[in-house]
């Protein structure tokens, strides 16, 4: 987790912005959705992927941030949250409110 989201520092960098987080918060973390019990075998199966969500991580076990929450070895705490990415082309960057574990890109079409 430190190198994911800290970066491999061992001080708070960045610190946890929960529930005014930036787009570009690497504590956001994309996961992507399995039936339960998918990873009970060697590795090697094809799987299917029934959803994918962005998670906001706000603590682990030996996490330095203040305010981090505590967590056993092993656990990670945090928030789903609905997340849309950044358009390249300049649009407006808004964060958006949980509401389900879908991240989305947003594209016009014609």
């Amino acid at each position: 987790m430190k190198d994911r989201i800290l970066g491999g520092a061992n001080t708070c960098t960045p610190p946890i912005n929960w529930p005014s987080y930036d787009l570009d918060d690497p504590r956001i973390v994309p996961l992507l959705i399995t039936p339960f019990g998918t990873f009970g075998g060697s590795g090697n199966d094809i799987v299917p992927v029934i959803d994918v969500a962005a998670f906001y991580v706000v603590g682990w076990n030996g996490d330095p941030c203040p305010g981090a929450h505590p967590v056993p070895k092993g656990y990670i705490a945090g928030h789903f949250v609905k997340y849309a990415e950044p358009n390249p082309r300049g649009a407006v960057r808004r964060r958006l409110r949980p509401r389900r574990a879908h991240p989305c890109v947003p594209v016009l079409t014609r």
